[in-house]
């Protein structure tokens, strides 16, 4: 499907410092260049040089979250101490006076992502609630990520996670908003394939009935659903990606990139749904 785009999206990457090249790259089972290798190297030098000494970055469960994330997609692993050190801060932030609901991680505080934020692909949160949500189910996701799926705190989120999914405020595996939504499919992706099934086949139902006639879904942030997506093993989410795989197509800009801000993200996100098709 990549083949089909009209122009190359790694020519988009190839003077850039970014880091989201080489991880585009590696899940297109792309060769890296000597240029790919510098970036990784120096961004994994960049992010052991700004951690704080409490194992996270900027002290937020976001900044901290995004890093781990890369880190991990970069088989970074927690083998190193500075990378167990942020993912021991991240447990710490478990069930803290600002988790959302039962067992979520966190925000500290101080942060500035209590107001509406901004999800990793650049595109805005709704509100300060969905805001704590998403970046606590992904703290979830990355740690199970970094299996440490045994750990208590991990196993409450988990368990929180799942009541949400199917209590009374969700709806054929959807919760609260779009965003919240894609955000726990993050979780679902990093666990058995047959572990909730029935609960995602629902979710990409509901994404299904949400679709707009562009090729983006009413509700869900186009980008990072399509993230989202990529970490699902399951049919019905290639399902979705090949219907909003003509939305690319038209979209993608004559750079070979995609978005208008946070450009680099947002193209990460489309080559790597388009990469699992």
């Amino acid at each position: 499907m990549l083949a089909r785009l009209k122009y190359d999206p790694f020519k988009f990457f190839e003077e850039s410092p970014s880091v989201y090249g080489p991880l585009a790259k590696r899940r297109a089972k792309k060769p890296f260049t000597d240029h790919d290798t510098k970036t990784i190297k120096q961004f994994v030098a960049r992010m052991r040089e700004s951690q704080q000494e409490d194992g996270s970055w900027g002290g937020a469960t976001s900044d901290t979250v995004r890093t781990l994330d890369i880190l991990r997609s970069l088989n970074v692993l927690k083998t190193e101490k500075w990378v167990a050190r942020a993912i021991d801060w991240v447990i710490q932030q478990h069930n803290g006076p600002l988790a959302y609901r039962q067992g979520f991680f966190a925000l500290p505080e101080d942060t500035e992502y209590l107001t509406p934020g901004l999800l990793p692909t650049g595109e805005p949160i709704s509100s300060e609630t969905s805001t704590r949500h998403v970046y606590g189910e992904l703290a979830l996701a990355v740690l199970l990520r970094y299996s440490e799926r045994s750990r208590g705190e991990v196993q409450t989120a988990l368990a929180a996670m799942r009541g949400l999914l199917v209590g009374r405020y969700s709806v054929k595996g959807f919760y609260c908003c779009g965003a919240c939504t894609a955000s726990m499919w993050q979780v679902l992706g990093t666990m058995p394939q047959a572990t909730s099934p029935r609960v995602i086949n629902d979710g990409m139902e509901t994404l299904k009935q949400n679709r707009h006639e562009d090729g983006t879904w009413h509700r869900f942030p186009f980008y990072f659903t399509l993230m989202s997506l990529s970490r699902l093993p399951y049919a019905p989410a290639r399902r979705e990606i090949r219907y909003a795989a003509d939305r690319l197509k038209r979209s993608q800009r004559a750079d070979g990139g995609f978005g208008q801000t946070d450009r680099e993200a947002k193209t990460y996100a489309a080559v790597a749904a388009l990469s699992v098709l």
